[in-house]
């Protein structure tokens, strides 16, 4: 932490606190920012830990249906927030490997075209995901919106929505609130057509009333 440059910010990798050499239970995911200054020639540090937990669980909650997930990977393609609780944090000690891999063993052929760009969208398939790349502070220009004031270990994070596309143009289509319009919609056309009939039924009654 002191190779860092005085006044300036540095985050370590966004990983699980540890402590006795273990990872704590229930997983608290942090990061650390650290802070380098000098006071009458002596260097000092200021360490602050971020419980990531909030961050990541509102990244979770962004789709409220069942064809879309928000994903986070680091600068290694792996998982900080994936498609299942498993996925994330394999590259900690005493976490266990699954079987779906982590991002860029399962997604290969993603992973390599996503590193050629800062965002995009990318079709496979029926998938569509979008992408978009948080840099580190030596790139800050203050006005960037993809970029982050300050040095990280493992940035840039990559953000990456993923939509099943067939899944999501049927849940568009026939999703609850939809139903209940399309139903409300077909009993008032049933009413109206009943009251058309209705009324027509009734002037066919006067008008064999009158020829009488």
């Amino acid at each position: 932490s002191l190779k860092i440059n005085p006044g300036t910010f540095y985050t370590s990798q966004f990983d699980l606190n540890i402590e006795d050499g273990e990872v704590e239970k229930p997983i608290k995911p942090m990061l650390r920012f650290i802070s380098h200054f000098t006071i009458n020639g002596e260097s000092w540090l200021i360490a602050l830990n971020y419980l990531g937990r909030d961050y990541l669980t509102e990244l979770d909650n962004q789709y409220n249906w069942n064809s879309g997930q928000y994903w986070l990977i680091n600068n290694h393609g792996r998982w900080l927030l994936g498609p299942t609780l498993d996925s994330a944090w394999q590259f900690m000690p005493s976490r266990q490997k699954t079987n779906g891999q982590d991002f860029f063993e399962a997604h290969s052929k993603l992973w390599v075209q996503i590193q050629k760009a800062e965002s995009g969208q990318i079709l496979q398939q029926d998938h569509l995901y979008t992408f978009t790349r948080f840099f580190s502070g030596d790139r800050f220009l203050g006005d960037e919106l993809f970029t982050l004031p300050f040095d990280g270990t493992d940035l840039p994070w990559t953000i990456i929505s993923h939509i099943n596309m067939n899944e999501a143009v049927f849940e568009l289509a026939f999703s609850q609130q939809r139903i209940v319009k399309f139903t409300i919609f077909s009993l008032l056309i049933m009413t109206l057509v009943s009251g058309c009939i209705v009324l027509a039924w009734h002037l066919s009654q006067m008008l064999r009333h009158e020829k009488r």
